[in-house]
């Protein structure tokens, strides 16, 4: 089970680190769980010349974001002012590219221009809207790093049409597919 898949079960998944900061150290934590339908991003931020007092501090010390989709929980952790703790942890989260298996989050910070190498996805046209049968953790990163355009192959033939069909029944989605992000194995 990978980490997505660990946290839409509603398992917690966290860590704990230690940094130096202007020759201080500087204690993290971080934990992500979905939620009766929502995602808990907890974290914690402590210096450690302050943990002997630290109830003095916990208010301004603990954060709770909570947040709609697994895509902003991903973007909350690459972009957060801690960024090499949340870099840390979306490195968790692994990507097969065309040069093997890499961290989605090495991935988004390697940028667009590596989407054009990557092997194109397969498409089904479902009533003028085209649908990826495969290929979704490839469109995931095409588009949090904002390429623009992905290799795309448009299959036609029924049983690509019948495979989509299951894939989407199999995840309880309509025939059209979702219109969130696709989430990343």
């Amino acid at each position: 089970m990978n980490i997505i898949e660990k946290i839409e079960s509603g398992t917690q998944v966290g860590m704990n680190t230690i940094t130096i900061v202007d020759n201080e150290k500087i204690y993290y934590s971080l934990a992500v769980q979905k939620w009766d339908g929502v995602y808990k991003i907890f974290t914690r931020k402590i210096a450690e010349n302050k943990m002997a007092a630290y109830e003095d501090y916990e208010e301004e010390a603990e954060k709770i974001i909570v947040v709609d989709k697994i895509d902003d929980v991903l973007d909350y952790l690459t972009n957060m002012l801690e960024a090499e703790v949340g870099r840390y942890f979306i490195d968790l989260w692994n990507f097969e590219t065309p040069d093997g298996k890499v961290s989605i989050g090495k991935a988004i910070r390697n940028g667009p221009g590596q989407v054009e190498d990557f092997p194109p996805i397969n498409v089904v046209n479902v009533k003028g809207q085209y649908v990826a049968r495969d290929g979704n953790s490839r469109l995931y990163l095409a588009q949090k790093t904002k390429a623009s355009s992905i290799n795309v192959v448009i299959e036609t033939d029924m049983n690509s049409f019948r495979d989509l069909t299951k894939r989407l029944k199999n995840n309880g989605l309509g025939n059209m597919g979702t219109p969130k992000l696709p989430t990343p194995k």
